[in-house]
C-alpha cells in the first residue's frame, strides 16, 4: 500500500473511526498477521457501511461478500481435511454430520466472537442501530465476517496458513461435540444433499 493512501490509517489502527482495524490484536486473536493488511480491511467492511464512505466503497464495491465467499470455500476444505486427519476410521455419514456442524454459521459466530472480531468489524449505521443498547452484532454478520477473514488470510498467504488458523480457530470442536458423538442422528437433523 502506498504511503497516502486513503485506507492507511484503518489499516494502522490510528483513530480515523470508532471502526478502525487494530491489526495487532487482530492478528493476537486469530493467530495470523497479515503481510497485505487491506485484506483485513475488506473481510472486515460490512456493505451496510459503504454507503457513508465513499473510500471504502471505491476500494471495496462489495464489502467483505466476495472473500465470504471464497472463505466459505476454504473453510469448508480445510474441515474436511482436518476431520479426515483426525478420524481416520469414521465412515462418510460421520465426517458428513461433522462437518455440517463444524461449519454451520452458529460455529462461525461463536468462533468469531471468541476471536474478537465484533470490535474490528465496520458496520453501518443500520447495523450499529440494530445493535442496540447491548452492543452485540448479530451473528450472522458475525459468521459472514469470520468466512471472509478466512478468505482474505487464503489470499494473503495461502492455503496451508488458512487451514492452520482454521485449526488453531476451532480446536478441539470437532472432538467434544456430544452431538456427534451420540450413535444415532435423527434423519430430519441430517444436512440435505441438496
Amino acid at each position: 500500500m502506498a504511503a497516502g493512501d486513503p485506507l492507511e490509517p484503518l489499516l494502522q489502527g490510528h483513530p480515523l473511526s470508532s471502526g478502525a482495524v487494530d491489526l495487532a490484536v487482530l492478528a493476537a486473536g486469530i493467530g495470523h498477521a497479515f503481510a497485505r493488511p487491506e485484506l483485513a480491511v475488506e473481510a472486515l467492511t460490512h456493505r451496510s457501511l459503504l454507503d457513508r464512505r465513499p473510500d471504502l466503497k471505491a476500494a471495496y464495491p462489495n464489502g467483505n461478500e466476495r472473500l465470504e465467499f471464497l472463505g466459505d470455500r476454504v473453510l469448508s476444505l480445510a474441515m474436511a481435511d482436518l476431520l479426515l486427519r483426525r478420524f481416520p476410521q469414521s465412515r462418510e455419514g460421520e465426517l458428513a454430520r461433522r462437518h455440517a456442524e463444524l461449519v454451520q454459521a452458529a460455529t462461525l459466530a461463536e468462533i468469531a466472537a471468541q476471536a474478537g472480531l465484533a470490535r474490528h468489524l465496520m458496520l453501518g449505521e443500520s447495523e450499529r442501530q440494530a445493535e442496540g443498547a447491548t452492543g452485540a452484532v448479530r451473528p450472522t454478520i458475525l459468521a459472514d465476517a469470520m468466512e471472509a477473514l478466512l478468505g482474505a488470510i487464503f489470499l494473503d498467504a495461502g492455503f496451508p496458513a488458512a487451514a492452520a488458523c482454521i485449526e488453531r480457530l476451532w480446536g478441539e470442536r470437532d472432538r467434544k461435540s456430544t452431538r456427534l458423538n451420540s450413535s444415532h442422528i435423527p434423519l430430519s437433523r441430517m444436512p440435505s444433499s441438496a
